[in-house]
């Protein structure tokens, strides 16, 4: 949701540091994508104080610390809005011109994420997010991410054997990738049963994530944070909505395809109906 920010930024200013606030493995992970410089601990001591306001006799609030970070032109955060303690303390602390942008829209927002980022950038005076190119595709097996971040968004496991059957009967090489969430929740017997069948993954981290998708060749998954990477990078990307609305939520990139139906079979016939696509893309060098 900060790969529209952070291009723009860059296209703005092609020889600016962009060095992005955030937990560390996040942090890694834009840096390996290219959206980034570096990255900084959001989580330390010295930062996590700006979620406070303490005020002092005088109505200011007290001095707080000074990251190394904080001393910069420009500071843009997704974590204020400018009348909260995290605001009051930033403008304290810096001397940064100080802006504020919402990477996810609010529940009851009906623009697209596009759109939504759109008229942000263009409040800011940046220019449109330029999509990155297609990549390169690797030589390695086209992923299938069963999971998702909440259960009513996946597609039932039988249903993406059969999709990863027909992947691999047209020839292409085909691996599952499960979160720390999947091989908690499958049971032995169904993981036992899945890797019988195919490769299977085990992801745990956004590096590996990347490393994953560095030799991959196309991506396929429900609704998720996965889905959004491999579509910021540029693999060919397929994502799945059994629940959610696809025109708000489609994953940001140059080669992506979304399908939605009504129930999971319709679903399962839509996806099949782009395995053509997918397979082509992923071809193309």
């Amino acid at each position: 949701m900060l790969a529209p920010l952070l291009r723009s930024l860059q296209a703005r200013w092609p020889r600016c540091r962009r060095t992005v606030v955030m937990r560390a493995e996040f942090g890694r992970m834009l840096v390996r994508m290219k959206l980034a410089e570096a990255w900084a601990d959001g989580d330390s001591v010295d930062h996590a104080r700006w979620f406070a306001w303490h005020e002092t006799g005088s109505g200011q609030g007290e001095l707080v610390p000074v990251p190394e970070w904080a001393n910069c032109d420009l500071l843009i955060s997704a974590v204020g809005n400018g009348e909260d303690a995290w605001s009051k303390n930033a403008h304290l602390a810096s001397d940064a011109e100080i802006h504020f942008f919402q990477p996810r829209p609010l529940s009851e927002n009906v623009l697209s994420v596009p759109e939504f980022h759109r008229r942000q950038l263009v409040a800011l005076h940046l220019p449109p997010d330029p999509i990155p190119p297609a990549r390169a595709t690797g030589t390695g097996p086209i992923i299938l991410a069963p999971g998702a971040g909440s259960r009513h968004k996946c597609l039932p496991i039988t249903h993406f054997i059969a999709l990863a059957r027909e992947v691999r009967e047209s020839g292409h090489q085909v691996a599952f990738m499960l979160g720390p969430v999947e091989w908690e929740k499958f049971s032995s017997v169904e993981i036992a049963d899945l890797r019988n069948k195919f490769n299977i993954y085990k992801c745990e981290t956004p590096d590996h994530l990347l490393d994953l998708f560095e030799s991959s060749v196309g991506f396929i998954g429900n609704d998720s944070g996965p889905g959004h990477v491999a579509a910021a990078i540029g693999l060919p990307t397929l994502t799945l909505f059994s629940a959610g609305d696809p025109r708000q939520w489609s994953p940001i990139g140059p080669r992506v395809r979304v399908v939605a139906g009504p129930t999971a079979d319709s679903l399962l016939l839509a996806a099949k109906n782009q395995l053509p696509w997918l397979l082509a893309e992923g071809q193309q060098a």
